[in-house]
This record gives structure tokens, sequence and C-alpha cells, in this order.
């Protein structure tokens, strides 16, 4: 008699999409991010944690959409909006299951 084995299929995760509206402060930007993902208990609203958690803590594919990146950025800190932009970036060098998805400038 053969004996027959079950072989689980892998599921493909979850697609995390996150959408970040137009925002006006860097507390309404994490309170975005908050509503859309579960933080950890560890994370504080600084880039170094939110770097921590999407290049470890976030199993992928993770689509992060900011369409209103342009109108956001009249209402941030530059160096909060450009060290951010530069964060997304590096995120889609550093993890192929990572998309940025910005709103076409004009």
């Amino acid at each position: 008699m053969k004996k027959c084995t079950q072989t689980k299929i892998k599921q493909p995760s979850r697609i995390h999409q996150i959408k970040i509206p137009l925002i006006h402060s860097e507390a309404e930007f994490y309170n975005a991010l908050a509503q859309q993902v579960k933080l950890p208990s560890y994370f504080s609203h600084n880039l170094d944690a939110l770097w921590d958690f999407l290049s470890t803590d976030l199993e992928g594919p993770i689509e992060w959409y900011w369409l209103e990146h342009q109108q956001s950025k009249a209402f941030l800190s530059k160096t909060f909006y450009d060290q951010l932009m530069i964060l997304l970036q590096e995120m889609e060098v550093e993890r192929e299951d990572f998309t940025l998805i910005i709103g076409i400038e004009e």
C-alpha cells in the first residue's frame, strides 16, 4: 500500500498596502501609518524606527502609496520630507518585495 503524503503549498503572503494621505505634520504621518499596520511595541516616532520596522518586521510584499506627497511636502519640514523620501527609496532597493508608488509630479 502506497503511503500518501500531503505537500503544503505555500500561499502568497497578503500584500500590505500602505496608503499615506495628505499629511500636515510628522505626527499625522505616524498616525496615518499606525491606522494601517500594527506597529510593534518598540516603535517610536522616528525614521530609524520606521526603517527597522519596514526592513525586518513587516512581512512583504508591501506597496507604499503616497499619491499626495508633493502637497504634503508643503506642510512638512524639509529635513523630515527629504529623509523620509530617501528612506522609502532605499527601502525599495533593500527589499525586492517593497514597491513605492508616489504621485506624479506636476
